[in-house]
């Protein structure tokens, strides 16, 4: 990446490898074509101009804006440093692990982020926390540390010696300001993409275990070996230093690692700090997969060769199970019924599930329209729901139409309530607006039972990495909190304004 100005050269002096155009979408295999003379490093050599009417112009640009300026003026906004101070005198009380954690300031990671002088970072005022979403188009492999490097530049100086702002709203005669990047989040591909984690369909599929995906189906997390950052940044140096392709796609093969600008922040450990993302993960993620995959509620001519039992089969449990509806306000179950075993399930009056409101959030007397999903769900061509959406289905719709079918279904039906049950409470107490240490392990508790009794109900069905994933979230909510202070709402919102705005093809 060079500035647009007279001191650019006209072609690539960069050192860079020989890529074949089919490497950067294989990470299965080395290619055996190449030998080891054809793929050694040379200089790029490319130009990076193209000619124009008014003479010639870049081929690509990448428009981004200082990171001093852009702080510079945040601090000139009233009220900014007051609530950087306010947040500090959060950060400034000492961890307690039984109390509740309403934002990510009561969060264990970030009261123990220590600075270049090994006191607390957070408990003095003017911190600020950055996450960092590439887009809006997807960089390459190779281009997502030149587009990272500015700000990882940035954050550098701004960790130690710091930034000295001339004057900012509270003192006009200047201060000293720091900063640092603590959590990052953004969709599972793109944060193995950025970070230089192999990809979640490769053979090293996780970015916080060694857990192969062979192994996908192994729910102990007791059992998986943990990465650790010694030997993350050594793989990382080592691919970074290969003198060829296969070396560096060996290394991501056997380790799943690849080198990341990141890993130049001398703070930043690359394996704790980043997170897994609640609303992609789990509403875009497990909620689709278990609508689509599980149920198969997908239309065969829209999508082929649909996955998970036959919609015939589900269709037959939903017939089994749709009996008169008698007493429908009364406990009609006898007791056999009642009786809870292994083979059995559970009977439907039994279940409770978890709710993401506490007893004194106050309640709308009906719901709005708004908050029921528009489309036909299976059907393609009326398109897809949004994250939203599915919270909606799941957590509010789907529990008032699934208890009417399933209540009285038989140990069937009861089975996969109980199933999803599961699921629904471990959504609501991950998304919860406040956490607490017997929280999170409510939701381990639920998110294992859940994805146990999914192998059993469907075991011709695989698991697929983002159920992997949610086991290590549970993690993410221990060390940050509650998962609304780091989810990715807001970035996407802000993503898709941008990519609606008029800007003349100039970003």
């Amino acid at each position: 990446m060079y500035p647009n100005n007279s001191t650019t050269p006209t072609h690539c002096i960069n050192q860079t490898l020989q890529t074949p155009p089919f490497l950067a979408d294989s990470e299965s295999q080395i290619p055996q074509s190449l030998s080891s003379s054809e793929d050694l490093s040379r200089i790029c050599g490319t130009s990076l101009f193209q000619r124009c009417k008014i003479g010639q112009s870049p081929i690509k640009t990448d428009a981004y804006q200082s990171f001093y300026n852009w702080l510079g003026r945040l601090f000139s906004c009233p009220g900014i440093e007051t609530a950087l101070d306010s947040s500090a005198t959060i950060a400034s009380e000492p961890f307690n692990p039984d109390s509740e954690a309403y934002d990510i300031q009561h969060s264990i990671m970030w009261k123990q982020l220590l600075g270049p002088n090994q006191t607390q970072f957070t408990k003095h005022s003017g911190n600020l926390t950055f996450g960092i979403a590439p887009g809006p188009k997807e960089p390459s492999l190779e281009e997502v540390n030149w587009v990272l490097r500015p700000i990882v530049e940035h954050l550098k100086v701004l960790w130690d010696p710091g930034l000295h702002l001339s004057q900012t709203h509270m003192y006009p005669k200047g201060r000293m300001i720091f900063a640092a990047i603590l959590p990052f989040f953004v969709d599972l591909p793109a944060l193995r993409h950025a970070l230089g984690f192999a990809a979640p369909t490769a053979n090293c599929m996780c970015s916080y275990c060694l857990l192969e995906k062979s192994q996908i189906n192994n729910l102990d997390p007791q059992t998986w070996p943990l990465r650790n950052l010694s030997d993350h940044k050594h793989w990382a140096t080592q691919s970074q230093d290969a003198l060829n392709n296969n070396s560096k796609l060996k290394i991501l093969q056997e380790h799943g690692v690849r080198y990341s600008v990141m890993l130049e922040l001398p703070y930043w450990d690359v394996i704790k700090y980043h997170v897994v993302d609640a609303m992609h993960n789990l509403l875009l993620g497990m909620l689709k997969w278990h609508c689509q995959r599980f149920w198969c509620v997908s239309d065969i001519a829209d999508e082929e060769n649909p996955k998970g039992i036959s919609a015939t089969e589900f269709m037959d449990l939903l017939a089994d199970a749709a009996a008169p509806l008698k007493g429908l306000h009364s406990n009609n179950f006898t007791e056999a019924e009642t009786e809870t075993n292994e083979d059995s399930g559970v009977s439907l009056n039994r279940l409770e599930f978890c709710s993401n409101e506490s007893i004194d959030d106050t309640f709308s007397p009906h719901l709005e329209d708004g908050g029921w999903g528009g489309q036909i769900l299976g059907k393609a061509s009326f398109g897809r729901l949004k994250a939203d959406e599915w919270r909606n289905l799941f957590t509010i719709q789907l529990p008032l139409t699934l208890a009417v079918y399933w209540s009285t279904g038989g140990p069937s039906a009861h089975s996969l309530f109980r199933n999803f049950a599961h699921l629904v409470s471990s959504v609501n107490i991950a998304l919860k607006r406040s956490l607490t240490s017997e929280l999170v392990r409510k939701y381990r508790y639920h998110n294992l039972e859940y994805l146990k009794s999914f192998l059993i109900l469907f075991p011709e069905v695989t698991l697929a990495p983002n159920h992997h994933m949610s086991i290590h979230l549970s993690d993410c909510l221990e060390k940050f909190g509650p998962s609304r202070a780091w989810w990715s709402f807001s970035m996407e919102r802000l993503m898709g304004r941008i990519l609606k705005a008029s800007h003349n093809n100039r970003l």
